[in-house]
């Protein structure tokens, strides 16, 4: 944790703060969980304004193709746009690895039954496989 001084007052960057001469020990969880939280709802508000501002320009935005001499939909002239495609990557990523423990469980719960237990098995392998690739922007590439 980083310490400041602002005269006789101390802050840490969990946003706890004490006075000079008194006891400054505390936990700093409580004060990075918030902080993380509110992060978290501050992203997750610009992945979905981003959202829509990229559905927005696919559904509704033209551009002048001087090839062609007309207008056209914007769909093909997308901006790119790669720490939205990372953010909702891994989003996606999280539903794949439910379900990729969803099939583990499965698996379990068919102990003995080597046949169930292979086909759960091969659910949790392609998801695992999956996921990584969603993480790693090769979503694209599944199955080579």
């Amino acid at each position: 944790m980083e310490v400041t001084e602002n005269g006789n007052t101390f802050n840490c960057s969990c946003g706890f703060s004490w006075q000079r001469g008194t006891n400054g020990t505390h936990n700093c969880e409580p004060g990075l969980y918030r902080q993380i939280t509110a992060l978290q709802q501050k992203l997750d508000a610009v992945v979905a304004e981003s959202v829509t501002l990229k559905g927005f320009v696919e559904e509704r935005c033209w551009v002048y193709d001087d090839d062609v001499g007309r207008y056209r939909d914007a769909h093909n002239y997308l901006p790119e746009t790669p720490a939205t495609d990372a953010i909702l990557n891994g989003l996606r990523a999280d539903g794949v690895q439910q379900l990729s423990a969803f099939a583990g469980q499965e698996y379990q719960r068919f102990a003995g039954d080597r046949a169930m237990q292979r086909k759960w098995k091969g659910i949790v392998l392609l998801c695992s496989d999956f996921a990584y690739k969603l993480r790693a922007g090769n979503a694209d590439k599944a199955g080579e």
